[in-house]
C-alpha cells in the first residue's frame, strides 16, 4: 500500500541543515541521536516468559545545532554502517535528565513496521516504569503509555511473535548537561496559553484553507516548557483537523503551534500537514547554547517520523526532519 506522507515531509533534510538561529555554541563535539525502542518476545514455548531488550534507533548526527540524517535502512543500503561506534554507551534521557545506559555491543537489522533499520543493542540499564514488560493485544498502539508507536512482528514463529514499542525517549552517545525543561503553569495561566494556541491554530487553518472545517478541530495535546531557563514559558499546542465526512481519518490534517507565553504570546512556530498530528515530546539542549531543541514525532498514513525545532525566543526554525519509517 502506497504511503501517504504529511505535505511538511515533502523537504525531508538530505543533508546538512543551514545554520539554526543563535548558533553560537560553546560545544563543538558531535553526538549521535537516537530514540530508544523497547521490544518484547513471547515464546512460544510452554513456559516462555516475555523478555525485554533495547535497541538504540539513530535519527541524527548533532553537531553545534546542525543535525544530518544518521538512519541505515541495510537492504537498500546494505554498504552503510551505524553511525554509533561499537563499544560506545548510549545515554538515555527522559524529560532532559539522564535516566540509563545502553552499551553498543552489537548492530542489527530490526523490523520498523514495514521497513529493516539498522539498530544498535547491547546490555542496558534503565528504571523499568520507563519500558513496557508485556503488551496486551486487546490495547491499541495508540492508546499505550508512553509509546509513540507499537507493533508486532510475526515473521519467526519458531521463537515466538515479538512486539515491538517506540519510546519517548532521547539517547545520546555522550552525556549532556541535564536540565529538566518542562514547566508548570498556573490555571490561569494554561487557559490564557490555550485561548492563544487555538487563536493561532485558527488563523493558520483558515490561511490554509480549511476555514470551513475550524468548527471540527481539536486541541489533541498541550505541552508547557521553558526553553531557556528565563522564566518565560514556551506552550506547543498540537491539533488535529478531521477531514470532510465519509473520508478517512487520516486525510485529515494536523495543525502544530509554538508560542512564546510572554504577556503578549507571541508565535514563534506553526505549521499546517497531512496526517493526524505532530507533537513535542522531549526539550533537551544539545549543543550548550542555552536553548533547549524541540524534538516531535508525527503521524501519518502508515507512516512516523521525526522533527526537531530549535530557537532563540526571536526566530525559530526546523533543523531537521526525517528519519521516518512505514510501509
Amino acid at each position: 500500500m502506497p504511503l501517504r506522507w504529511p505535505a511538511v515531509l515533502l523537504l525531508l533534510a538530505l543533508g546538512p541543515t543551514s545554520p539554526p538561529p543563535g548558533a553560537s555554541s560553546t560545544d563543538d563535539r558531535s553526538s549521535v541521536l537516537s530514540v530508544i525502542c523497547a521490544f518484547v518476545r513471547v515464546s512460544n514455548s510452554q513456559y516462555g516468559l516475555p523478555k525485554t531488550e533495547l535497541e538504540a534507533y539513530p535519527i541524527a548526527v548533532a553537531r553545534q545545532g546542525l543535525f544530518e540524517p544518521a538512519i541505515v535502512y541495510p537492504e537498500s543500503e546494505p554498504e552503510k554502517v551505524s553511525p554509533l561506534q561499537l563499544g560506545s554507551s548510549v545515554h538515555i534521557y527522559k524529560n532532559g535528565k539522564r535516566i540509563g545506559k545502553l552499551q553498543v555491543e552489537r548492530f542489527e537489522p530490526r523490523p520498523y513496521f514495514a521497513v529493516q533499520v539498522l539498530v544498535g543493542m547491547g546490555q542496558w540499564s534503565l528504571p523499568s516504569s520507563y519500558y513496557p514488560t508485556k503488551f496486551d493485544a486487546s490495547v491499541k498502539a495508540e492508546t499505550l503509555k508512553d509509546s509513540i508507536y507499537t507493533w508486532s512482528d510475526w515473521s519467526t514463529q519458531s521463537e515466538g511473535p515479538v512486539t515491538y514499542s517506540l519510546l519517548p525517549l532521547l539517547a545520546f552517545d555522550r552525556e549532556l548537561p541535564s536540565r529538566d525543561a518542562r514547566a508548570v503553569l498556573s490555571p490561569e495561566r494554561t487557559r490564557i496559553a490555550k485561548d492563544a494556541l487555538w487563536g493561532q491554530a485558527r488563523q493558520l487553518a483558515a490561511a490554509a484553507g480549511y476555514r470551513q472545517r475550524l468548527r471540527e478541530m481539536k486541541l489533541e495535546d498541550f505541552r508547557s516548557f521553558d526553553l531557556n531557563a528565563d522564566g518565560i514559558p514556551e506552550v506547543v499546542g498540537s491539533f488535529y483537523l478531521p477531514p470532510p465526512p465519509k473520508q478517512d481519518p487520516w486525510e485529515g490534517h494536523s495543525v502544530l503551534v509554538v508560542l512564546s507565553l510572554s504577556s503578549t504570546p507571541k508565535r514563534l512556530f506553526g505549521q499546517v500537514a497531512q496526517g493526524v498530528g505532530w507533537w513535542a515530546f522531549e526539550a533537551i539542549d544539545t549543543d550548550n547554547d542555552g536553548w533547549c531543541e524541540l524534538f516531535l514525532t508525527g503521524r501519518g498514513y502508515e507512516f512516523f517520523g521525526f522533527s526537531i525545532l530549535k530557537t532563540d525566543g526571536k526566530t525559530t526554525s526546523k533543523v531537521f526532519e526525517g528519519a521516518d519509517f512505514g510501509g
